[in-house]
Formats: C-alpha cells, sequence, structure tokens
C-alpha cells in the first residue's frame, strides 16, 4: 500500500516511455583493465583485444591548452608525420588542431560527425571532463594519461559525486597506438580512430561509443 509520502513524491515525477532505438544505437563493450591495440596494416589498421598493459609512470603533468611537442621522434598518423600533439582533458589526441563536438550532442551521432574533420584518435572522449593528463615521452613511444571525472553536482550533470576514469594511451614509433584502461566510471564514450579524407579506411569503421 502507498503512504501518503509517497504518493506525495510521485506527483514531483513525470516518466517517459519510449520506442526502442528512440536515441540511437551504439555498440557497447566493456572496457574496464582492457588494452585495445591499432597496429597500421594496409593502409589502415588491425585492432585487436590484447591482454591488459600499463605503465605506471605517468611523467610530467600536462598545462591545460598547452600542446605537446616530440623530441625523439615524429608519429605517422593519416598520411602525416606529425612532431606535435594536442591533448584534450576530453580524453582525445587532435593532430594539427583540436577535437571538439557539441557540449550536449549524443555520442552515438557525435562520433560519426567527427569523420573527415581534424585528425584525432578518440581514447575516452566525452564532453566536460575534468582532470590531470600526463606524457612521457621515451625513444620509441610517447605515453598519455588521463585521469579525469565527469561532470558533477550539477542539475544537468552525470552524477553528484566526482568519478574516476583513468586511461592510458601509447604512440609508437612505428604508427601502433595502443589503449588501455585501468579504472571507468563514465557509462559511455567515443573510443576509435580518425584518420584525415583519404588517408585510409572510413574513420567510423574503427570507432565506437563504449558502455562500461
Amino acid at each position: 500500500a502507498q503512504t501518503p509520502e509517497m504518493r506525495r513524491a510521485y506527483r514531483d515525477l513525470i516518466v517517459f516511455t519510449l520506442d526502442e532505438g528512440v536515441l540511437g544505437k551504439a555498440n557497447l563493450f566493456d572496457l574496464a583493465k582492457h588494452t585495445l591495440r591499432f597496429t597500421p596494416e594496409r593502409g589502415g589498421y588491425r585492432v585487436e583485444n590484447a591482454a591488459f598493459a600499463w605503465d605506471g609512470d605517468f611523467g610530467p603533468e600536462v598545462p591545460p591548452r598547452t600542446a605537446v611537442s616530440l623530441r625523439n621522434f615524429s608519429f605517422p598518423f593519416s598520411g602525416s608525420q606529425w612532431n606535435a600533439l594536442t591533448v584534450e582533458t576530453t580524453g582525445s589526441i587532435g593532430f594539427g588542431g583540436g577535437v571538439t563536438i557539441g557540449r550536449f550532442d549524443q555520442l552515438q551521432n557525435a562520433a560519426t560527425a567527427l569523420v573527415d574533420k581534424t585528425p584525432s584518435i578518440c581514447v575516452f572522449m566525452k564532453p566536460r571532463m575534468s582532470g590531470p593528463k600526463f606524457v612521457k615521452e621515451l625513444a620509441d613511444r610517447v605515453v598519455i594519461t588521463w585521469t579525469l571525472t565527469e561532470p558533477a553536482g550539477g542539475i544537468q550533470d552525470f552524477t553528484w559525486k566526482p568519478t574516476v576514469n583513468r586511461f592510458q594511451a601509447v604512440l609508437w614509433k612505428d604508427g601502433t597506438i595502443q589503449m588501455s584502461y585501468d579504472e571507468v566510471a563514465a557509462k559511455d564514450a567515443i573510443v576509435g580512430v580518425y584518420q584525415a579524407a583519404g588517408a585510409g579506411p572510413d574513420p567510423a569503421s574503427v570507432a565506437a561509443v563504449a558502455a562500461v
């Protein structure tokens, strides 16, 4: 039986019933304690779910809005050799510019909208994330690590308390890309590789929205 308090609470709720697929479709998979490896192959990439690999030595923190210059090698990506990276707090890496989507875009649609824009690697891209990012360059690779939280505490935020999303990208001198996920609280994000038009296969073929 409903108590008077329960009846009063129900008056403050609005319940929506939505048709299946009305919010779009996602490619869902679990990322926690997983490593994805993108190996260059015949103009595209061979994508593997590899054994979990994690470098606990993050290196120095990168200040916000600071480009990262590579000193030891140039990274081959999207038909060019790159000596500088834009490491975004949103969990992405841009080549020749930043990587942006609309603040409240549905990620299922935003992933497709990234095609043919700035060449990018979306390690765990989600708007409005915040937190430190770290970069360590070695002779044959550069290691980029994020420890981010989703927006928290506001009426339009994803959670009332900060969350932990710790993930890492390793860019190897030969063009191999490795993405590892130590701890992931967010339930969705864009994960994938986006090359410039004509530089490789359809970027959407290796892009996904991940659920953890």
